[in-house]
């Protein structure tokens, strides 16, 4: 049987089931992808891991988290206090995922969560429904708003409220010498964040890797028309190897009005006992640097998480 189920994969799914494995509580872990980790995710291209998603996060965990996962050598500076992988986020992920024992069901839509006596029945869009006497949902707002309006239907209006942006992230690795020492893409309204790194290991010999994050319309996603603009644009020449993700509302833009922290406060006081909702989505403070992942404050609240549904 299972304690409790989790309800996404994503980093802060991940880190949830890796902290009740710790404390020994049986889980399942339901998530809607193929893959595991979100938009952390990594791909291979001429020999270079590229990432997809976020490329870079504030380096700020403690040295025994690296080393349970086995990555303590892999984190590379993208400048003070921000680091990035060897092998791309992708390999946190694949670190993570691992180290878990437990259950999962993938390619598995969730449509509802609602009580049962004294166990939360999870319905599949399958039409499979799951109990168990504790749920995590470690999805983001907008899904579930969806989930939880049957149990939470007084947190729906501020879950239903959150505003987000299409991303797109670039990687784009070119020779060291085609590109001047002082070049750096500028930021606007369109250009949320870029750094570069210059390690061998990530970037291969004698190149360079630039990770860039920029707003577009939905419709304007084309991978090869996105290289093609941006080359133009910084006057770069041909990359020797690029990756393009698409993330549809993967930006979370509420985080950064001022009252967020309040109503996210003032969300988890309305959620009922052996419930919990973790996700970036959820923080109480946003990034300093724009684009950057908050690794620690998503571990250190996916791990509440788990000791919020196990103590009621």
């Amino acid at each position: 049987m299972h304690e409790v189920i989790v309800i996404g994969g994503g980093f802060s799914g991940l880190a949830a089931c890796l902290e009740l494995e710790r404390r020994g509580v049986p889980y399942l872990l339901v998530e809607v992808k193929r893959a595991l980790g979100g938009s952390l995710r990594s791909q291979q291209v001429n020999g270079l891991w590229l990432d997809q998603g976020a490329g870079a996060f504030l380096d700020t965990l403690p040295n025994d988290f690296w080393d349970e996962l086995g990555l303590a050598d892999q984190r590379i500076s993208v400048r003070e206090g921000v680091a990035t992988l060897r092998c791309g986020m992708g390999q946190l992920i694949e670190a993570m995922a691992k180290r878990l024992r437990g259950p999962r069901l993938m390619q598995t839509a969730v449509s509802s969560v609602g009580a049962l006596a004294d166990q939360w029945g999870v319905c599949m869009e399958n039409g499979v429904m799951i109990a168990a006497p504790r749920v995590i949902v470690a999805a983001p707002a907008r899904y579930a708003a969806r989930m939880l309006v049957n149990p939470l239907p007084e947190a729906i209006p501020t879950l239903a409220d959150f505003l987000y942006s299409d991303i797109v992230y670039v990687s784009l690795v070119f020779a060291r010498d085609q590109i001047n020492e002082r070049l750096h893409f500028f930021r606007d309204v369109a250009y949320v964040y870029a750094f570069r790194v210059e390690d061998p290991a990530r970037a291969g010999a004698g190149q360079v890797l630039f990770h860039v994050a920029l707003r577009f319309h939905p419709q304007a996603h084309d991978p090869q028309a996105i290289v093609d603009y941006l080359t133009e644009t910084v006057e770069l020449p041909p990359p020797v190897a690029w990756s393009v993700g698409h993330w549809p509302e993967s930006d979370p833009l509420s985080v950064f009005h001022d009252d967020h922290s309040e109503r996210m406060a003032a969300l988890m006081r309305l959620l009922p006992r052996r419930l919990a909702l973790v996700n970036s989505d959820y923080t109480l403070e946003h990034s300093p640097h724009s684009g950057i992942v908050r690794l620690d404050e998503r571990w250190s609240a996916a791990q509440e998480a788990a000791a919020k549904v196990l103590a009621e």
